[in-house]
């Protein structure tokens, strides 16, 4: 899987604006979290914040052999879009790519 990163995302429209930005880079999924659709609409609108879910997975993020290990938020009830973030040690998605899955 591949995504366009957005270096400290706002909200989901920077994530939509980042495919102008580079390259795609090669994501590897290290832990995947499924939030319910309050909690989900909450966090793709405020990415910035600091966020449990991240910190609980924060030291198995980073960068690896050119891929990016990244926790793999979705959205109950949906398969196909999440968001993958690269938290970089910090507890917000310090990094983050819309992915299709």
């Amino acid at each position: 899987m591949k995504g366009y990163f957005a270096r400290k995302p706002e909200t989901m429209e920077d994530l939509e604006r980042a495919k102008g930005w580079g390259e795609a880079q090669e994501i590897r999924v290290v832990a995947e979290v499924t939030l319910s659709k309050k909690e989900y609409d909450r966090f793709h609108e405020n990415l910035i914040e600091d966020y449990g879910f991240i910190s609980q997975h924060t030291q198995k993020t980073g960068v690896e052999d050119g891929q990016f290990l990244c926790i793999l938020v979705r959205k109950a009830g949906t398969k196909h879009t999440a968001i993958a973030v690269e938290s970089d040690g910090y507890d917000y998605a310090r990094y983050a790519a819309l992915v299709r899955i």
